[in-house]
């Protein structure tokens, strides 16, 4: 084997890797999201009414990311109106997907 067979050898079997699912490779379930709650919170972290604008840009609001196979994820929350806007990309898509379906939001809407 000369060094241009092995080089392309080592890319070759880099690129197959880095193009493998996330989720097959960690043994995770085929997953769809399914539903999308969302739940605006009445105070903040402290107790404190939210009425006022939250400290450095931070939300107190609440979302729940379910799929089919009953994995639920939880994060924090923007304005309802993107909430509702980005959960009509995200019913159907495989939630392991994280930084595709980033992509997809923000270049869809921002």
């Amino acid at each position: 084997m000369n060094r241009r067979a092995f080089f392309q050898a080592c890319f070759g079997a880099a690129g197959a890797i880095s193009m493998a699912d996330r989720a097959d490779a960690l043994g995770l379930p085929k997953a769809k999201i399914t539903r999308i709650r969302y739940y605006k919170t009445p105070t903040d972290a402290a107790g404190r009414p939210n009425t006022r604008q939250p400290l450095f840009n931070q939300s107190t609001n609440v979302v729940l990311v379910e799929t089919d196979t009953g994995l639920i994820g939880v994060g924090e929350g923007g304005a309802p109106d993107v909430m509702e806007q980005c959960s009509g990309l995200l019913i159907g898509q495989d939630p392991f997907r994280t930084d595709r379906l980033w992509q997809s939001m923000f270049r869809s809407y921002f």
